[in-house]
Parts: C-alpha cells; structure tokens; sequence
C-alpha cells in the first residue's frame, strides 16, 4: 500500500491552493492523503471529503480529530477520472466553508 499526499494551503481570506494539482494512482489500494499545511491548520479544518467516484473505488474516510487531514482508500481497480473534494471551515468564523477540488485519475497498471 502507497499514500499520496495533497497539501492544501488556505489564506485567510480564503483563496487556496493545493499541491499537486492532481494526482494519478498507479497502484491498487492506494491512500489519498489531503492535508492543511501548518499555518492554514491555525485557521482552517477539514470537516470532510466528497467525491465523483462512480465506480465506488473510494472506502474507509478517515478524518483526524485535529481537523488537519482526511484520508480515503482508493482501490484503483478500474480506469477513472474523478474529483475528489475537500470541505473545509474556518476555525472562528464557522459560516465560512470552502469546497476544494484536486482531481484523480486511476490508472491500474
């Protein structure tokens, strides 16, 4: 099993970036990691994850009680490109949600 880690930073205002931009899974039963870089985690947690998989290769979410990271199970068992999104909130302001979407693309080999 393999993890590939997405670093999301998110200002205060709420403009965000994430790296890398996309990711494609070459290797069954992989673990998409989506993770707040330290100074976005002071102001921002992720409070869950949504995603387009229509061939249900995505299991077992799992949130850290920080809020600082999400991680899914992906199968990679059938070819597919699909959007995996990241629901996060601000820490003070709890009106304030943004959705963050890296794509994902399985390529079993």
């Amino acid at each position: 099993m393999s993890t590939i880690t997405t670093t999301v930073s998110i200002s205060e205002k709420g403009v965000y970036s994430y790296k890398p931009t996309s990711v494609t899974v070459t290797e069954t039963n992989t673990t998409l990691a989506y993770t707040l870089d330290d100074s976005s985690a002071l102001l921002w947690e992720i409070v869950g994850l949504t995603n387009t998989d229509s061939k249900n290769q995505l299991s077992n979410e799992s949130k850290a009680p920080s809020g600082n990271s999400v991680s899914v199970l992906d199968a990679n068992s059938k070819a597919e490109v699909f959007t995996v999104t990241v629901v996060a909130q601000h820490r003070a302001q709890r009106e304030r949600i943004l959705r963050i979407d890296p794509d994902v693309c399985n390529d079993p080999t």
